[in-house]
C-alpha cells in the first residue's frame, strides 16, 4: 500500500487558475462598460476608463483569493485513504476513508491537457459529499492516485 505524503497542487495550475482569472474578469466589465456607455451616458472615452480601472481592481482582487486559495489546497494519500485541506476564509478537512471508495475518474478538459493536468474524482459509499473532485493534478499522479484507490478497492472485497 503506497501513500503520498501532503501535497501542494501541480504549478501548472497555478498559471491555468491566473489565466482563467483574467478571462472571466474580462468577460464581466463587459456589462460595466455598457452601463457606463450606454445607462449613464458618458463619452466612450470615460466608459472604457472606468470599465478598465473596474475590471484591473475586480482581476487583482480575485488573483490574491484564487492564489491564497491554491496555496491552502493540499491533499495526501495516507493508509486510511485519501486526505484533502482546502478553502482560505471557510478552511475545511476532507477524509475519504479507502474502504468507502466506490470507484474512481479521470477526467481533462482542453485547457486542462493544454497544461497536461486532470481531475480525480473519487465516487464514495455515501450520500453527503457523494463524489469529491481533486482539480489541478498532474496526470501521471492522478492515475497513480487512482491505481492505488483502485488496489485498496479490490483488496476489500469479501
Amino acid at each position: 500500500m503506497k501513500i503520498f505524503e501532503r501535497r501542494a497542487l501541480a504549478p501548472e495550475y497555478r498559471q491555468l487558475l491566473r489565466l482563467l482569472t483574467w478571462l472571466w474578469t474580462g468577460l464581466i466589465t463587459i456589462p460595466v462598460f455598457i452601463l457606463t456607455y450606454f445607462a449613464i451616458d458618458l463619452v466612450w472615452y470615460s466608459a472604457l476608463v472606468i470599465t478598465f480601472c473596474t475590471w484591473l481592481l475586480l482581476a487583482l482582487l480575485l488573483k490574491a483569493y484564487v492564489m491564497a486559495w491554491y496555496k491552502k489546497y493540499q491533499y495526501a494519500l495516507s493508509k486510511e485513504g485519501l486526505i484533502i485541506n482546502k478553502g482560505v476564509f471557510w478552511q475545511q478537512l476532507i477524509i475519504i476513508p479507502r474502504n468507502r471508495v466506490q470507484h474512481t475518474d479521470i477526467t481533462t478538459g482542453p485547457l486542462e491537457r493544454r497544461y497536461n493536468l486532470a481531475k480525480l474524482v473519487v465516487h464514495t459509499a455515501g450520500t453527503r459529499d457523494a463524489s469529491v473532485t481533486l482539480n489541478g493534478l498532474p496526470e501521471k499522479t492522478a492515475a497513480d492516485l487512482r491505481k492505488e484507490l483502485i488496489i485498496s478497492i479490490q483488496d476489500d472485497s469479501v
